[in-house]
């Protein structure tokens, strides 16, 4: 069954939305940057720097931007991708691997499928 997703959350950034989600997609196999939107001489930040990147990890749509330090990074999004499926131990080896290398600070629970 496929479903239609209706909202697409935003994570933003102060200027390292791109280094971010290649670590995402780097991590979960069936994950792709979809597009990516620069910022022009208009600014506010400098010409050519990533102001948008859509991207799906495993079929879920996100969208970053690097928005400046007007806001601080959240990590009230994280029970959203706190739950990933899994098929068999390799796959669920892999996940803790690249996650707990990384920055995140919440546990992550892989559940078999």
């Amino acid at each position: 069954m496929s479903r239609t997703q209706k909202i697409t959350p935003m994570l933003w950034f102060d200027d390292n939305a791109e280094e971010a989600v290649n670590h995402y997609v780097s991590i979960f196999k069936n994950s792709r940057i979809e597009n990516m939107t620069r910022y022009g001489e208009a600014g506010p930040r400098p010409k050519g720097s990533v102001m948008t990147i859509r991207f799906e990890l495993e079929g879920q749509a996100f969208t970053a931007l690097n928005g400046g330090p007007l806001y601080k990074f959240s990590e009230a999004l994280r029970p959203s991708i706190r739950q990933v499926h899994v098929r068999g131990e390799r796959q669920i080896r892999r996940g803790l691997s690249a996650i707990t290398s990384s920055a995140a600070s919440t546990p992550v629970r892989y559940a078999p499928t």
